[in-house]
């Protein structure tokens, strides 16, 4: 699903709205953009587990959610 199909399929949803669509949109675009590829020791100092990448955190939630390692093009 590309950003632009994600953000008018949420759009008309009154509880998420086109300001969540938008938002979304850019943080999708951020992450295909490698913006938040930093990583730091932050999160295991804070929880004593090494951090993840977010399609192995988003994996690893229990909600059925499969995502690829690669982001499709858009």
């Amino acid at each position: 699903m590309s950003i632009e199909e994600f953000q008018a399929t949420v759009t008309p949803i009154p509880i998420l709205g086109e300001f969540f669509a938008q938002h979304m949109g850019g943080v999708v675009e951020d992450l295909h953009s490698g913006l938040w590829t930093e990583k730091t020791d932050t999160i295991e100092e804070i929880t004593g587990t090494p951090p993840m990448k977010q399609q192995a955190f988003i994996g690893s939630s229990g909600n059925g959610v499969q995502v690829s390692e690669e982001p499709d093009s858009h």
